[in-house]
């Protein structure tokens, strides 16, 4: 396997970690929280490594494998998004669930931009909240 691909697996593993509940099903306001405070303390404890990520996704020759590899993620990921917010009753549960992920991504880099000035608890304190 190709170092390029063996370093998104390992992204998406470490993303899969924290954004994936034990048992595969998200199903509780509790849960979505816990993953919600899983995914800021990572981006708190390890800002190099998500630096690196959000940087290779913009190299040049990586938008193919990348599209390839992450396919696989976010079909899992969507499903398991999807089925939460429709326990939640939300009217359009994969539009949110694409939501979601893009709000994610953009407070991420917004954090990882200038942690010193970004208010990621108040932030993820919204977002856990209905």
């Amino acid at each position: 396997i190709p170092i390029k691909t063996r370093g998104l697996n390992g992204c998406f593993k470490k993303m899969a970690e924290m954004m994936v509940p034990e048992d595969g099903v998200l199903d509780t306001k509790e849960e979505f929280a816990e993953m919600i405070d899983k995914a800021f303390k990572s981006i708190q404890a390890e800002p190099k490594f998500w630096k690196l990520y959000y940087s290779l996704l913009f190299q040049q020759g990586f938008e193919d494998l990348y599209q390839r590899v992450f396919a696989v993620f976010i079909e899992s990921y969507e499903k398991i998004l999807c089925n939460y917010f429709k326990i939640m009753k939300v009217k359009d549960p994969k539009t949110m669930a694409y939501t979601f992920g893009a709000v994610l991504d953009g407070i991420s880099l917004g954090y990882l931009m200038a942690p010193d000035y970004f208010p990621i608890e108040k932030i993820k304190n919204w977002l856990c909240d209905d």
